[in-house]
């Protein structure tokens, strides 16, 4: 890694090799192994993966507009964005529109009848 320092451009040969042969053998990078897929061949990168943390995600409608949001910017970069959390707030996004929805056909149909 100290041979790229400073050098803001590197091919994607050296860096597979410097990813492979350096980084991810050193013992401090070692736990990202499982989080990097390398392809077969070694040229490539497969797949990969990143933990995000989120800070004071004080009520539901803050929660529900975080997740909208990372969907949003995964959408646009074909990503895929996955949290256990994501099914309780998916509700969030769906039940309130549905319930106002519900609620606006009955109060129509009464005031027709």
């Amino acid at each position: 890694l100290e041979q790229i320092r400073g050098n803001n451009t590197v091919d994607q040969s050296t860096f597979m090799a410097m990813l492979q042969n350096d980084f991810l053998l050193r013992d401090e990078y070692s736990k990202f192994k499982l989080d990097v897929k390398i392809s077969d061949d070694g040229q490539g990168i497969d797949a990969t993966r990143f933990f995000v943390h989120t800070n004071n995600i004080s009520n539901q409608n803050i929660k529900k507009d975080m997740m909208v949001d990372f969907r949003s910017l995964a959408e646009d970069l074909e990503l895929v964005t996955y949290n256990p959390s994501f099914i309780f707030y998916d509700q969030y996004v769906t039940v309130v529109p549905a319930t106002l929805q519900s609620i606006g056909i009955s109060l129509g149909a009464v005031f027709v009848v």
